[in-house]
Parts: C-alpha cells; structure tokens; sequence
C-alpha cells in the first residue's frame, strides 16, 4: 500500500513530503526507487541555518564574477542531460522553513505547466555560462521530481499550508522488518516519457467518479459554510 500510493502521488505533482518518525524509510524509499529504475536519488541534507534561495541554489561573488552553485543545483541541471527518472531528496526538509529556502520552487509550481517552470539562477548574462542558461534563467527539466523527508519532533518547524497544498504527502510510521534487496537480479530501465505515459493512461481508465466529486462538492460547501475554509483548487485537482 505504501508503494501504491508512493507511486499514485507521482502522478499527481512534482514535489513529494514523506513525513514520520526516524528509522520508517523516509529516505530509503526513494533511495530504493532510484536503484530500481536505475536513475539518480541524490540527497541533499538541508540544515538548520538555511534562510533563503542561495543556501539551496547557490550565489553569484561579485568580485570573482563567480557562481557558487550548490549540490542541489548541480543535480536539478543534471537531468537535463537524462531521459531517466529524477528524484531529488532534500533530507530533513523542515529542520528548516521550507516556505523560506524553497519559495523559488513553491512560487512556479503555481503554473498549471512544467513548461512555465523557470527559475532565476542570476539576474544578468555572463561570459562561460552553462549552455541550458537562457539570460540567467533555467527551465526546470519535466522528469524532475522533489522529495523532502520530515521528521516531526521539537528540533523542527511546522510545514505549513502553502507547502502541502503544492505536495503529495504520506505518513511513514511503521517500522518493518530488515531486508536486503538484490537490486542488479530486480532493477530495470524506466524512461520517464513512458513513466508519464503510465499515469496518463491510468488516470483515463480509473477516473474519478461523478458520484465522487458530488460527494467532495458537498464536504467542501459544508466546510465553507460552518468553518470558512475551502479546499483550494491544486487540491481538487488532485484528487
């Protein structure tokens, strides 16, 4: 069940919260995955002090005209170069504020298509750089996806509203018995057009029912009317 809805999440948004206590997979599911599809998990461990865009992306030094550019960044460019699944794991995602560091992220996934989602990485043309840079800006690739792992304890902040109305979010709180997977007898390509495609076609066979969506429309009127809340329109458009 935990690897059915792992998966029907990915068919739904790009960005990904595995949240539960320590020692449940969090970060050795998409580990897993990366193995299985023989594609790149990289983890990026994100600490305590992270403010702000640069501590993610990186920054421009102004007297060496030179751009500092961060692990996280150096794989999100990678994937350009993959037809292979991408699956970015920012480990212990709300040990700082993730509205903070990752507003870059929250903001474009407002636009209805991958193909609008574009981050500034420098605000001006330079001499040597990266060929997939288009006046400092950089289209982030469509077989990216974002995973954060989240612990809930007294050393970490609240993930808030606007960051779980953009993400798929599971709950890992089983711990199961130890066992080794013998990745080179099991693990198989997976080109991610043909990933995509998979959720497509799953999406038009196992469709929402009307009677569904009756039932969403008259818990959503209900709330409006005796809590003055809504569920927002990302969230009805995953279901």
């Amino acid at each position: 069940r935990t690897l059915a809805l792992f998966f029907a999440g990915m068919g739904t948004t790009h960005f990904a919260i595995l949240e539960g206590i320590s020692g449940t997979g969090k970060t050795s599911l998409p580990y897993a995955f990366g193995k299985f599809f023989k594609s790149r998990s990289p983890i990026v461990a994100v600490q305590p002090s992270w403010k702000d865009r640069s501590e993610l992306i990186g920054y421009l030094n102004e007297f060496t005209k030179r751009f500092n550019e961060t692990d996280f960044l150096r794989s999100v460019y990678a994937a350009s170069y993959s037809d292979t699944i991408n699956i970015i794991v920012l480990d212990e995602m709300n040990l700082a504020r993730i509205e903070y560091y990752f507003a870059d992220f929250l903001s474009i996934m407002e636009m209805p298509s991958m193909d609008e989602w574009i981050i500034e990485i420098v605000n001006t043309d330079l001499e040597g750089d990266p060929v997939l840079l288009d006046h400092g800006k950089f289209l982030i690739p469509k077989n990216v996806w974002f995973l954060g792992t989240a612990n809930n304890d007294d050393s970490t902040f609240s993930i808030t509203d606007k960051v779980y109305d953009r993400a798929m979010s599971m709950s890992l709180n089983k711990k199961t018995e130890v066992f080794e997977a013998e990745w080179d007898a099991d693990s198989m390509y997976m080109d991610n057009d043909f990933f995509v495609q998979l959720f497509d076609d799953a999406k038009a066979k196992y469709s929402i029912s009307e009677e569904a969506l009756s039932k969403l429309a008259a818990i959503d009127k209900y709330k409006v009317q005796n809590f003055k809340i809504s569920f927002g329109n990302r969230i009805m458009k995953q279901f």
